[in-house]
Formats: C-alpha cells, structure tokens, sequence
C-alpha cells in the first residue's frame, strides 16, 4: 500500500477529537503546529521521509475542514459533488467557477493568487479555497491534493498548470 493511501485511510478513521484538533491547525506549518503531534504522527504512515511532513500535515488538516464525518453528512440536503479519482484541485474549483454564472471575479483572482503562491503561502491560500469549497459541498481528491504539494515546487510548474488548465480550460 503506498504512503498515500494508508494516510488517507486514517484520515477517514480519525475520531471528532482528533479532527478538531487538526483542524484548529488549519493553515499553520508542521513546524507551528500545537497540541497535534500526536494525533498526526499515530496517522502518519512509517517510512515518510522527513521533508514530506509539511505536505502530509497540510493536508491533514486541511483535510479536517473540507470533509465532514459520515454523522454529519446524513443531515445535509446535498449530496456532495463525486470528483473522477485523476481530477485536480483546480478541477474542484471549476465546479464552484461553474455555479458562479459569470460571476467568477474573485474566485479567479484567489485561483490565481494560489497558483502564484510560495511553499510558505500555500497553507493560507489552500485553506480559504477549502472552507470556500466545503461550504458549497464540492469534493476534494485529498490523494491527488498530497501528491501534488509534493510536486509543487517542480521547476517547470507543471502541477500550477495542470490546475490551471482544469480550472479554466471548456
């Protein structure tokens, strides 16, 4: 079973308590994180290296605010939107782009901001577009988000413009 998926698992087992400390860490570093070790490395797959532990918390829990408990999702009225496994984070945006009619102004400016953002600003900017796209109910491939961040700072910017392509492309 690869790193990502066994993080995943336990990302859907993690108890209320554990989520709600995730997510009051939400958009803070691995490194700035508080009263959340724990919980994160009992999840946290044996044999990660290291440098990928910021990508891992952020997701983490980020994962925390933008997915709601199976409780949870009995009393909402909508179903929440299904993304094809392979689809990007810059797909979820297009769907809430898509509900916007035409009133896309600032989502496109925030897309770009996150597009635009460093290692150190990604946190932020992820976060605002979860909450944005969790209170619009629309999915997040949280797999292909953790592999991605891992790749965000590839010199040729190929994760940026796969988002981007996703987002904006007909």
């Amino acid at each position: 079973m690869s790193y990502t998926l066994e993080f995943m698992n336990q990302l859907w087992q993690l108890d209320a308590g554990g989520r709600a400390r995730l997510k009051r860490n939400a958009g803070q570093s691995y490194g700035e994180a508080r009263n959340v070790y724990d919980v994160f490395f009992r999840m946290l797959p044996h044999g990660v290296p290291d440098y990928a532990y910021d990508d891992y918390f952020l997701v983490a829990t980020l994962f925390s605010i933008g997915t709601r408990l199976p409780r949870e999702q009995q009393h909402e009225s909508r179903a929440a939107q299904p993304l094809n496994p392979k689809e990007s984070f810059g797909a979820a945006l297009r769907k809430e782009r898509e509900q916007r009619n035409n009133q896309t102004g600032s989502l496109d400016r925030r897309f770009n901001a996150l597009l635009d953002a460093d290692r150190e600003q990604l946190p932020f900017r992820l976060r605002q577009i979860v909450r944005l796209l969790a209170s619009r109910q629309i999915m997040i491939n949280w797999s292909q988000l953790l592999d991605d961040l891992q790749k965000w700072d590839h010199q040729d910017r190929y994760i940026q413009r796969r988002w981007a392509e996703h987002y904006y492309k007909k």
